[in-house]
């Protein structure tokens, strides 16, 4: 229903402006770490409308995320940043933080990490992050493979893991590095204008995530960016096999 459709929209704008105030009315410089993907780039083209921001983006010498993003970037109109990462910094980020965050050794706790790291290596105080919208929007591609029943428990779970390990380990470590983070798909308000559309609505086709990316085309983000597959921050970076090289020796549970 066409009607029914433009309602829903206009609740997103709406919760998303809500979510985006507190990084509208901060005073200082702002980073949206950047990955040139639809999560990010919405973000960024919603702040970029009313206020100066900043893209940043973290990757190894030579990954594919620097030339996305880059290509993103320009697309958007917007400054952009990088630096390219070394094995000695992740090896440093796995020490400052690794045992502070749960779950070590999986794909979450490597997320998570990288996180942690484009944050401190950011130019700005104020670092804004697209976490939660893979959990809210289904853009993990084991959705596809399961029931709907199914892929809305695991949305749900997921989405309470992020908010809980966001909110309350990523965020307060960020804190004592001396910046804010700021994770608007997991604002409250946003999450249930999110859980207002029908489940039916975000089941996966060609693409993931089909709703964020029909909003970011209604909202004029470049189709370039729209129709970017999904790809973990880990991967994207070419980090990940820095971090599975340093878990090699480590003792699993269990092993033996």
């Amino acid at each position: 229903m066409p009607d029914e459709e433009d309602a829903a929209y206009r609740q997103l704008d709406l919760a998303l402006q809500d979510a985006l105030t507190p990084v509208r009315q901060f005073p200082g410089e702002v980073s949206v770490l950047f990955s040139g993907g639809v999560d990010s780039s919405l973000l960024a083209h919603a702040l970029a409308a009313d206020r100066t921001v900043g893209l940043f983006t973290i990757a190894a010498a030579g990954a594919e995320e620097l030339a996305v993003a880059q290509r993103a970037a320009e697309l958007l109109g917007i400054r952009w940043a990088s630096k390219s990462l070394d094995r000695r910094q992740i090896e440093r980020a796995i020490d400052r933080w690794g045992t502070l965050l749960p779950r070590p050794w999986t794909p979450e706790w490597e997320a998570n990490l990288t996180v942690l790291l484009a944050a401190d290596l950011a130019p700005a105080p104020m670092v804004v992050v697209g976490q939660g919208a893979d959990e809210l929007f289904l853009g993990y591609d084991r959705y596809r493979r399961v029931s709907e029943a199914e892929r809305r428990r695991q949305s749900e779970d997921d989405l309470a893991r992020a908010r809980s390990v966001t909110k309350g380990v990523v965020g307060p470590l960020v804190d004592k590095i001396g910046k804010s983070l700021v994770a608007p798909y997991l604002a409250e308000p946003f999450i249930r204008a999110v859980r207002s559309i029908p489940w039916e609505a975000h089941a996966p086709g060609a693409l993931t995530k089909p709703v964020l990316r029909s909003w970011a085309a209604r909202r004029g983000l470049p189709l370039a960016v729209i129709s970017r597959p999904k790809r973990a921050i880990q991967y994207s970076t070419g980090t990940h096999h820095w971090f599975r090289e340093r878990a090699q020796p480590v003792r699993r549970p269990g092993a033996r």
